[in-house]
C-alpha cells in the first residue's frame, strides 16, 4: 500500500523501514526463514493478519504509550473496539530514549508514525498514571498492560552513589563527565556508550558475558562496533562490577582478578525487567479480561515490543 497511501497524499500512513534489519534478515532470510518486519506485522502474511472487525467491539483501556501500547491500541481500534490508552508521560515509552542518538535518527520516524495512528484511528489518550481502582472504575471488559520493563540495579556495594545515573537519563538530558563508565553492553548500553563517545568523552564498558551487543543483527553489529571501536571505546567483556567507589568502581574478571577504574560516572544498562505489578492486580478484578504483552512474546526491542502489543490484541476479538 506504499504507493496508493502516497499517491493519496497519505505519507503518514507509510509504515517506516527503522534499519534494525531483525524482521528482514535477522530473523529471516538469514536463518532460512520468511521474511517478515519488525514494525509491520503483516509482511509476508497479509491474509494471515488482516485486521477484522471484532465479533463484538469492546471497551479496552491499553496501559502504556509505548511502541507495544501504540500498536495495540491502533489495532484494537482498527477492529472496532472503544479504545483507552493511558500513559503517565507523553506517547513514545522507550522510543524517545531510544531515537534521542544521531546514528538512531531514524526511530523518530517510527515515532511519529504509531502516535499519529493512534490519534488518527480515534483512540482516547489520557495523560495519568493507571491504577487498577481506575481501570475498575472505568467499566471496561479488557485491558491490555504494555507498562514496559526497568533496569534492575545490581545489589553491589555503592551502587546508589551520586555518581551512578541511568542511561535512559543520559539520553534525557543527565550530565556526566569526561570519563564514563556503562555498565552492560546490551542494545542499550552500546547506544549510551557511542553517544557519549560520539560527545568526544572517554568510555568504557562492562559486561559481563562474552560480547556485547549480541541480539543485534549482524550487518549493523560489524558497523557498530567500527564506530565504538574508532572512537577508542574501552571494551571489557566477561567482567563483572563489584562495587562503585569514590572515585569511580572495582571489577573483576572471569578469573577473580579485581581491578579499580577510575571515573567521573557510572551509567546503568544493565539487564531489563518486566513491569508486572498493575498486571498482577488487574487479574484479581472479576470479570475483566487481562492480557499482557508478555504473555505473547518474549523481553526483547522493538521487534518484540510491536509484535507482542499486537499479538495481545488479537485475543479481543
Amino acid at each position: 500500500y506504499f504507493p496508493q497511501k502516497a499517491l493519496e497524499g497519505r505519507p503518514e500512513d507509510i509504515a517506516p523501514c527503522i534499519r534494525c534489519c531483525i524482521g528482514c534478515l535477522e530473523r529471516g532470510v538469514n536463518t532460512g526463514g520468511s521474511i517478515n518486519c519488525t514494525v509491520n506485522i503483516s509482511v509476508g502474511r497479509e491474509e494471515e493478519f488482516r485486521i477484522k472487525p471484532a465479533v463484538r467491539p469492546k471497551k479496552v483501556t491499553v496501559v502504556g504509550g509505548g511502541p507495544s501500547g501504540m500498536e495495540a491500541a491502533r489495532v484494537a481500534a482498527l477492529m472496532g473496539h472503544n479504545v483507552t490508552l493511558f500513559e503517565k508521560r507523553k506517547l513514545g515509552g522507550m522510543l524517545i530514549e531510544a531515537s534521542v542518538p544521531e546514528f538512531k535518527d531514524d526511530l523518530k520516524r517510527l515515532l511519529d508514525y504509531l502516535v499519529t495512528q493512534v490519534r488518527k484511528t480515534g483512540v482516547k489518550v489520557v495523560t495519568e498514571k493507571a491504577t487498577s481502582q481506575l481501570i475498575k472504575n472505568g467499566k471496561f471488559d479488557a485491558a491490555i498492560t504494555a507498562t514496559g520493563a526497568y533496569f534492575k540495579r545490581p545489589a553491589v556495594p555503592g551502587i546508589n552513589k551520586a555518581s551512578t545515573v541511568g542511561a535512559l537519563d543520559v539520553m534525557n538530558g543527565a550530565k556526566v563527565g569526561n570519563k564514563t563508565v556503562v555498565i552492560g553492553g546490551g542494545l542499550a548500553g552500546c547506544d549510551v556508550a557511542l553517544f557519549l563517545a560520539e560527545q568526544s568523552k572517554k568510555v568504557t564498558v562492562i559486561e559481563m558475558t562474552d560480547e556485547i551487543a549480541k541480539y543485534m543483527e549482524a550487518g549493523n553489529r560489524k558497523v557498530f562496533l567500527r564506530r565504538l571501536f574508532k572512537r577508542d571505546v574501552d571494551i571489557r567483556t566477561s567482567t563483572y562490577l563489584e562495587e562503585v567507589t569514590e572515585n569511580g568502581l572495582i571489577v573483576s574478571d572471569k578469573f577473580s582478578a579485581k581491578d579499580e577504574i577510575t571515573c567521573d560516572n557510572v551509567v546503568l544498562a544493565t539487564a531489563m525487567v518486566p513491569n508486572r505489578e498493575l498486571y498482577d492486580e488487574l487479574i484479581q478484578i472479576p470479570e475483566l479480561e487481562v492480557y499482557d504483552v508478555y504473555n505473547f512474546t518474549k523481553l526483547g526491542g522493538f521487534y518484540d515490543a510491536i509484535h507482542g502489543g499486537h499479538y495481545a490484541t488479537r485475543t479481543l476479538a
